[in-house]
């Protein structure tokens, strides 16, 4: 099997390398360089950036929402200092 082996390779490769041989050795074929053209430059287009806008106000923070009506935090915290005054100091735990 040794020698049927090395004859089906030498089938195959031995046309392979032939064809490498003789391809290695053509010359290419001459290349015109290619014809100049005049490009016109032009500016490119304007493009319209638009308006940056204004910063707008930053809203109060909340403390909670009930019912479709804001809770201010300051008024929240007002309301929390005045109740933790008339307790003595502090809010006493339940």
């Amino acid at each position: 099997m040794g020698r049927l082996q090395l004859y089906i390779k030498g089938l195959i490769l031995g046309p392979l390398l032939v064809g490498l041989l003789f391809a290695c050795g053509r010359t290419p074929p001459a290349v015109r360089p290619p014809e100049t053209q005049s490009i016109s430059l032009q500016t490119p287009p304007r493009i319209q950036t638009s308006p940056v806008a204004s910063p707008s106000p930053t809203p109060q923070p909340l403390a909670a929402e009930v019912n479709g009506e804001a809770l201010l935090l300051a008024e929240y915290q007002a309301e929390l200092a005045q109740l933790q005054a008339a307790r003595g100091g502090g809010v006493a735990p339940r």
